[in-house]
């Protein structure tokens, strides 16, 4: 059973899609700022000032909104905190080893919505429709065009990808129902502050104080994350999980355009055919049937 709030209102599913836009709009230039602030700082150092700002970003909306903190759910709160900060650490892992090809790493994490379009019948109760599949797995051979991987990589790296895919689309479905019930606010601050001490505890021993704009970099990387955060959790509680997490393959379409900007990195004939690929798949899921309960 869940415990309704009172005044939290449940809007069109198009609304759930244009926030996880926003919040793969934040996520895309965490990853840009991210890199280079992996450059001036550990990976765990990153992930634990992201969890940090994450935090706080959570706090100030909630103080400015003035809504509680409180989490109802204890329960589902534990699940998508561990399973989401298993998910950060593999995340953040994988794009620090130089072992493993960037493409390669994208493309494992990808394999993230699949399993949430596999997982939403029988863990929530949302029948997907064909339509949505086909989307979700068009989507993802863009995103394969888009990445290039060549998995010439360290078989243990390839499984932390598919455990880092996994975790995070078990964190989905904790989200989504928690969406339902719970604040956006008290679900990311009470998630950024478990990562925070797990973080803690592998970020001591590696701790530098970041030098000239390192520090602007690390904060840009926190706050960008924690703002996505948020926007993510928004879109899980006004749409259904298949839908919401197949607009997820536009953030590599937005990294891609960033690392053009920023890293002058121009994108190969496949890689604009994969964008256009996903941009189709998203249209789709955006404007496609809805998917049905069980």
């Amino acid at each position: 059973m869940f415990v309704r709030v009172p005044g939290l209102r449940i809007d069109r599913p198009h609304a759930g899609v244009a926030w996880m836009l926003l919040a793969q709009l934040c996520f895309a230039v965490m990853g840009v700022v991210g890199r280079i602030s992996s450059s001036v700082a550990p990976w765990q150092e990153v992930l634990l000032v992201r969890f940090v700002a994450g935090a706080f970003a959570a706090w100030l909306l909630a103080r400015l909104r003035h809504v509680p903190l409180k989490v109802v759910d204890k329960k589902a709160q534990f699940g998508r905190s561990f399973f989401g900060t298993v998910a950060a650490f593999g995340t953040f892992y994988l794009l620090a080893a130089k072992q493993m090809p960037l493409g390669d790493a994208v493309t494992l994490f990808a394999v993230s919505p699949l399993l949430v379009a596999a997982l939403s019948w029988p863990v929530l109760g949302e029948r997907v429709t064909l339509g949505s599949t086909v989307a979700i797995v068009v989507g993802f051979v863009g995103v394969v065009a888009i990445a290039k991987p060549s998995f010439h990589t360290a078989p243990l790296l390839v499984c932390v990808g598919l455990v880092t895919a996994t975790s995070t689309a078990i964190a989905m479905m904790w989200l989504r129902r928690m969406g339902r019930t719970e604040r956006g606010e008290a679900i990311v601050f009470s998630f950024s502050v478990f990562g925070a001490l797990v973080t803690l505890v592998s970020a001591l021993p590696v701790l530098i104080w970041p030098r000239g704009y390192g520090l602007v970099w690390l904060c840009l990387t926190g706050l960008t994350g924690g703002l996505g955060q948020l926007c993510m959790t928004r879109a899980y509680a006004l749409a259904e999980a298949v839908r919401v997490s197949a607009v997820t393959s536009t953030g590599i379409v937005m990294t891609r355009i960033l690392a053009l900007i920023v890293f002058l990195e121009v994108p190969t004939f496949w890689q604009w055919a994969g964008t256009a690929l996903v941009l189709i798949a998203t249209v789709a899921v955006a404007n496609g049937g809805r998917t049905k309960r069980a």
